[in-house]
Parts: structure tokens; C-alpha cells; sequence
């Protein structure tokens, strides 16, 4: 009998994300978070990993949209994880109006940017939390676990 070994994977075979067995296993309390990106793959990669935690996930491609859907299902939502950088809008104005609708809302801030620079917006915009691009499937849900605190 032959040994064959196993073709390496194609383009047409998609790539899992993969998240560490600790991660795999934990299972949040659920409830609704709002992901703001204008990169359709890191929204996409976003969604997926809290979505097999078990989280509801929407996403918005910038603050307009987001804006809109937070103000239609403002007391859904437990998070909103947005980008630094978004065209049309500025962080300042996406928070203000977030925060004018649920004051309580918990914000976790995104950027592949200066980390000193978007520290220096994340505690200037008192948000709950930082994550620097390019980042990992188990600092995100570490994050998020932290902002929701279980």
C-alpha cells in the first residue's frame, strides 16, 4: 500500500480562525455588539470569533451606519468596538452621539496607529478599552471579556 501524502491546501480551501482551546471554551453571557470598521475583512474576522462565543454581532462600515443602527437598537447593545480612523467622521463625533444615546455604553477603541496617539484618544474620549491592530482572536475576546466583565 502507497503512502500518498495529503496536497497542501488551495486558495479555494478557506482558513479557519483559530482560537486557543481556553477561548474555544469560553461561552459569553450573550447579548448584542455593534463592530464599526470600514475594512470588510476585519469586521468579518471580528464578527466570526464573538459570534462562536455566543454574542449577537452587528457591523457598520463607518460611523454614519453605525450611528443610525445604534440609535434604531441603541439598548441592544452591550458593546461597540469601532476603529480609530473611519472616513467621514471623526472618533470624538461617533462617541459623543453613542454616548448621548446610551451613556453607559461600553466602547472599545481600535487602531493600527501610533499606540501612544491612540491611547492619548482613548482616555481623552474616556472609552473602556484599547486594542492595537494588528491584534490576535484571543487578545479581542480578552478585551471584550474584560469591557463586559465575566
Amino acid at each position: 500500500m502507497k503512502n500518498t501524502p495529503k496536497p497542501p491546501p488551495t486558495e479555494e480551501q478557506p482558513q479557519k480562525a483559530v482560537v486557543s482551546a481556553s477561548w474555544a471554551d469560553w461561552k459569553s453571557p450573550g447579548g448584542h455588539i455593534l463592530v464599526v470598521d470600514d475594512d470588510e475583512a476585519i469586521r468579518s474576522v471580528i464578527q466570526r470569533a464573538l459570534i462562536t462565543t455566543g454574542f449577537t454581532v452587528r457591523v457598520a462600515p463607518g460611523g454614519k451606519e453605525a450611528l443610525s443602527l445604534f440609535e434604531r437598537e441603541s439598548g441592544r447593545f452591550l458593546v461597540v468596538i469601532m476603529d480609530l480612523r473611519m472616513p467621514g467622521m471623526e472618533p470624538k463625533e461617533i462617541v459623543e452621539r453613542l454616548r448621548s444615546v446610551n451613556p453607559s455604553i461600553k466602547i472599545l477603541l481600535m487602531s493600527g496607529y501610533n499606540r501612544q496617539k491612540a491611547m492619548q484618544h482613548t482616555l481623552s474620549l474616556c472609552l473602556d478599552g484599547f486594542l492595537p491592530k494588528p491584534f490576535t482572536l484571543n487578545e479581542l475576546l480578552a478585551r471584550v471579556r474584560e469591557i463586559v466583565g465575566c
